[in-house]
Order: structure tokens, then C-alpha cells, then sequence
């Protein structure tokens, strides 16, 4: 089983999947072929995701701990040990100097990548954190998700709580920062089968909360401007919605793709990195796809058409 994809910056040219094998796997996009084939210690990968720069992947596990992997070397660089239940989420800080990892044991810890040390544990989560992002451009604000049915907003570098957002009626999955202008806009989706908008700013709820017939177990804004949105949910869609940054703030659905059924823990979905438009799915079946539709919605800059499965 395939649970969490990751297109590598600035370009997108290389996928990373992790798997419930405990192996994590570079693809290349174009080629469509394996590139390299990094062994962990056969726990369950269940988040990956490169530095800015492409030079580092780093993965959760189940097995508690997060594993940094150097992508041009295809060695194993090292790996951070903290906390005490499995990592559902990793994410590295825009500039690359921090590394958040969200885990099963309710806390959040700060890890300073250059030194490979922990700087910090947030703590405040009731629940399990199953979701961490950093805010674009310079990182300055770090939003998790948890069991909890909470949305909390951290301040890394004074390392203290901001503001906890609770309108979720259950356990939220995701969240996502848009990369549009101050990077202010975040949104979160849930197992109580929405999609909520949140200004990071302001600390108020914006928008509209768009409602879906399944839990929303990811979400993720596509780069450079956050034009669309991408959710993967339950009912075995993932949508691509217009992304509207002024009034009336109405989210059209412009592409829905039809995918394997989800297990019962949502993995982690990605959109291409900078000029991509396209998402990638992880699935129960093994296989990483790229769904045709969504293809298709990026033929215009892309030049490719049909689903991709890896």
C-alpha cells in the first residue's frame, strides 16, 4: 500500500512515494520510471516530503521516528529520534532550516535541519496530529491538524501557540497554506466531510466551508500562486477546485477524478511543485496514479494526456 506521495521542487521532475513496506520510492515523472529505491526498517511510511531546494527528503514513519535522505547522493543521511508513537506528517520550513513532524503521541517537534537536533515540542494537541505545514513565503507561522477536531496555529521562532481554530465537528486530516501573496489563507479538511478556509491573520474563518458527501483526508494548494485547490476524499474522488482570493468567494469544482478505494487512514496526496498542475494519488493497491482528468486539465502547459500510474 502506497501512502504518501511528494513531487520534488522546483520543477516537479521527480515523484517520492512512501509505502506500508517501509521503502520509499523516487520516480521520474517524465520517464516514468524508478529511479531509486530508498530501504527503511520495514515500519510503515506514512509522510514524505523535499526540502525546497530538492536536496532532502525526509520521511515519517511507524516506527517513531523521521528519516532524512540526501535525493542526489540516494544515501541515508540520518535519522531524528524523538518522539514516542509513530509520525503521521513531516514538513520542511520554506527557507529549509526547519523541519516540523507531527506524531501519534499528541505533539509536534521543531527540528533544526542543519543541526539535526530538536529545537522544540509543541504541545496542546488533545489528539493525535495527523497534518503540518509551514505558511509560505518565509514560514513564520506552522498550522497542524489533529484528532482533536482542532486547527492550531504555532509560532515557530518564539515557539508558542497563536490560535487554535475548533469549528471542525471531528478528526481533521489535512492542512494546507496557499502560497497566494502573504500566504495568509489556510485551509483544513476533515472527517466531519468539509473543507474549511481560515485567514492566518486575521485568526477568523473565511469563505465559504465547502461540504462533500466523504471525509476530506487531504488538501494541498497548487504551486506558484494557489490558483486550485486539490482534495482527496473518501467517497473515492479527488476534486480540483478554482481558488477565488475575493469577494463572493465561491469554490468552483473544476475537475473531479475518480480513484481506488481509500484505507481507513487517509494518506497523504500531492500537487506538482511551481508551473504543475497536476495530483498525484497514493492507493491501497499499491500503485501511485496520476488520474486522467487532471491530466488532461494541465494538457495546456504540460503537453501529456491520459492517467500515469506508477
Amino acid at each position: 500500500k502506497v501512502n504518501a506521495v511528494a513531487f520534488s521542487p522546483p520543477d516537479g521532475a521527480l515523484l517520492a512515494s512512501g509505502s506500508e513496506t517501509g521503502t520509499i520510492r523516487l520516480w521520474d515523472v517524465q520517464s516514468k520510471s524508478l529511479v531509486h529505491v530508498f530501504e527503511g526498517r520495514n515500519a510503515s511510511v506514512f509522510s514524505v516530503a523535499f526540502s525546497p531546494r530538492g536536496d532532502l527528503l525526509a520521511s515519517g514513519s511507524k516506527d517513531e521516528t523521521i528519516k532524512l535522505w540526501d535525493v542526489r547522493s540516494r544515501s541515508h543521511v540520518q535519522t531524528l529520534e524523538g518522539h514516542s508513537s509513530c509520525v503521521w506528517s513531516v514538513a520542511f520550513s520554506p527557507r529549509c532550516d526547519l523541519l516540523a513532524s507531527g506524531s501519534d503521541d499528541t505533539t509536534i517537534k521543531l527540528w533544526d535541519v542543519p543541526s539535526r537536533r530538536v529545537l522544540h515540542t509543541f504541545e496542546g494537541h488533545l489528539d493525535r496530529v495527523f497534518s503540518v505545514a509551514f505558511s509560505h513565503p518565509d514560514g513564520t507561522l506552522l498550522a497542524s491538524g489533529s484528532g482533536d477536531k482542532t486547527v492550531k496555529l504555532w509560532n515557530p521562532s518564539r515557539k508558542s501557540l497563536v490560535h487554535t481554530f475548533a469549528l471542525h465537528g471531528a478528526t481533521v486530516w489535512s492542512v494546507a497554506f496557499s502560497p497566494h501573496g502573504d500566504g495568509a489563507l489556510l485551509a483544513s479538511g476533515s472527517m466531519d466531510k468539509t473543507i474549511k478556509f481560515w485567514n492566518a491573520q486575521s485568526l477568523e474563518s473565511v469563505g465559504e466551508t465547502i461540504e462533500t458527501p466523504e471525509w476530506i483526508e487531504s488538501v494541498a494548494f497548487a504551486p506558484p500562486d494557489g490558483a486550485l485547490l486539490a482534495s482527496g476524499s473518501l467517497d473515492k474522488t479527488v476534486q480540483l477546485r478554482t481558488v477565488p482570493y475575493q469577494a463572493p468567494f465561491v469554490f468552483e469544482v473544476l475537475v473531479e477524478a475518480e480513484r481506488e478505494p481509500a484505507p481507513a487512514r487517509a494518506p497523504t496526496s500531492a500537487v506538482g511543485d511551481d508551473n504543475a498542475t497536476v495530483a498525484a494519488t497514493p492507493s491501497a493497491d499499491r500503485r501511485v496514479v496520476v488520474p486522467a482528468p487532471l491530466l488532461r486539465a494541465a494538457a495546456a502547459t504540460s503537453g501529456t494526456s491520459g492517467s500515469r500510474i506508477f
